[in-house]
């Protein structure tokens, strides 16, 4: 067991037996008592755990997550009673729920690039201990040295993770790492090179993150978006206007200036303008065509075609087609909602973003 978690082990159950209910501020019930009790002995069980934990055992990584599952439990339904007010013990469980966090990634998202990180030779990877550090970040009082090895010595499992594995897998890493907690939230990463590259703040660094994070949550928004679902769309629409926000004010950082990322933005707006083109302007035509039985309007993908607009170097088939197949989308609008609609419709997807204003659309539309 770590100091820390020693600490918390020994100062929880001191104050919940000894003081006993006196202590537990608020309105804390004798229940609540018992389960600050019971906390206090999953923290002193969970330093065993992730020293033995084999993160390929299913039963044990199952029974992890039971255990993570609780302690999230004990901050949430806790937090008003005295014994979770101790500055050791709030430190204690931020630091168990970030080594959950660890864990979990390791053992899902990044498992792939984390396989493969176990067959290199590399000094740093075998250096590099994640847990370590988190701990470090929570015991100690000055964490300059800590925040400048968050990545290994000289950045190092930057390069050894980009190496193995491709940029993306560094993005998705540095992104989860960099908004664990608000120990990390308090490093100041200028000169640690390129973790957060350009003429940023630390407060626009941590914007990024949370920037990050939006992102990667995108696409699942999308795919399961009903878009009559009034507050499904409204948290959609949340979404989209704070990737907009993301564009606009961090638009002078490093990690905003790379091309991909500058893609990847620009594809999320366009999604964004299409899906509430169709929930509103267009919506009244939309479910005209949803009751068509027309081949091209059931084949019509306008998402694939803005993402094929943002990835293919060569865009000419994808020009061509950006109203489907021999331009057959005008003819179904035309047919079902009038001239009207298709001029609305075509006007708002030819001034979607650079990349449709790159076509060629003569003879086309």
């Amino acid at each position: 067991m770590t100091n820390l978690l020693k600490l918390v082990f020994i100062g929880f159950i001191f104050i919940v037996s000894v003081h006993g209910a006196s202590v537990l501020a608020g309105n804390c019930s004798l229940a609540d008592k018992s389960h600050a009790i019971s906390c206090g002995l999953r923290a002193k069980e969970f330093g065993e755990k992730v020293k033995n934990l084999d993160d390929d055992n299913e039963d044990q990584m199952k029974e992890f997550r039971r255990s993570c599952d609780a302690l999230k439990d004990c901050t949430r339904t806790l937090g008003h009673c005295g014994a979770m007010q101790d500055e050791d013990t709030k430190k204690g469980f931020d630091y168990m729920n970030s080594i959950c966090t660890l864990i979990e990634f390791g053992a899902t998202e990044f498992k792939s690039c984390d396989d493969k990180l176990d067959k290199t030779e590399s000094k740093c990877v075998k250096d590099y201990n994640p847990f370590q550090i988190q701990q470090d970040l929570f015991e100690k009082s000055d964490i300059t040295e800590t925040c400048s090895n968050l990545f290994g010595k000289d950045n190092c499992f930057k390069k050894a993770v980009t190496d193995a594995c491709g940029a993306n897998e560094w993005e998705k890493l540095k992104q989860r790492y960099l908004s664990l907690n608000d120990r990390v939230k308090k490093c100041n990463f200028e000169g640690t090179g390129g973790v957060l590259a350009g003429d940023c703040s630390l407060a626009d660094k941590h914007h990024a993150v949370s920037c990050g994070l939006r992102a990667k949550e995108f696409g699942a928004q999308v795919k399961n978006l009903d878009d009559d679902n009034e507050d499904q769309i409204k948290e959609f629409r949340k979404s989209c206007d704070a990737l907009k926000d993301c564009t606009r004010t961090l638009g002078h950082c490093g990690a905003m200036q790379d091309e991909e990322t500058k893609k990847g933005f620009a594809y999320m707006n366009s999604v964004c303008t299409l899906i509430e083109f169709g929930a509103t302007e267009f919506k009244s035509c939309d479910e005209k065509l949803d009751k068509t039985e027309s081949k091209c309007v059931k084949d019509y993908n306008p998402f694939q075609i803005q993402q094929d607009l943002f990835e293919k170097s060569d865009i000419t088939e994808t020009c061509s087609n950006l109203f489907g197949k021999d331009n057959c989308f005008k003819k179904a609008v035309t047919d079902v909602c009038g001239v009207n609609e298709w001029e609305k419709l075509k006007e708002r997807y030819l001034s979607l973003n650079d990349r449709v204003k790159k076509c060629n659309f003569e003879g086309i539309v």
